[in-house]
């Protein structure tokens, strides 16, 4: 053998021991059984307040209750906002006629002459 032929067997022989020693963790990690592994999912319906416990119960109730429907639920919440508005209009006018009348006091008694 020549010194060509062993440097290129050298070569060679590192490149592929290289090779391997890059790719084994590689195939290491895709032998491995992937059903063997812990999950975290959770079933949807499933639920941390109980078995007895099932969201589509909850929402059929919800939508059965008293007979309300959407339509219901907007004209009571628009009733509330109209009344909760009325309500605040009102405090409002009472504020500045209370300011307004203390102001007017304050007002008569720096003009009273002095004695």
């Amino acid at each position: 053998m020549n010194i060509k032929q062993i440097t290129i067997s050298l070569t060679i022989g590192t490149t592929l021991g290289v090779l391997s020693a890059l790719f084994s963790p590689i195939l290491a990690q895709t032998s491995q059984d992937l059903g063997t592994f812990p999950t975290n999912e959770r079933d949807p319906n499933s639920s941390s307040l109980g078995a007895d416990f099932n969201p589509m119960d909850l929402m059929h109730k919800l939508q059965m209750n008293n007979g309300r429907d959407l339509s219901d639920f907007v004209n009571d919440s628009n009733r509330n906002i109209d009344d909760a508005s009325d309500d605040f209009k009102k405090q409002q006018q009472q504020r500045i006629l209370q300011q307004t009348s203390q102001n007017t006091e304050d007002n008569s008694l720096e003009t009273e002459p002095k004695n």
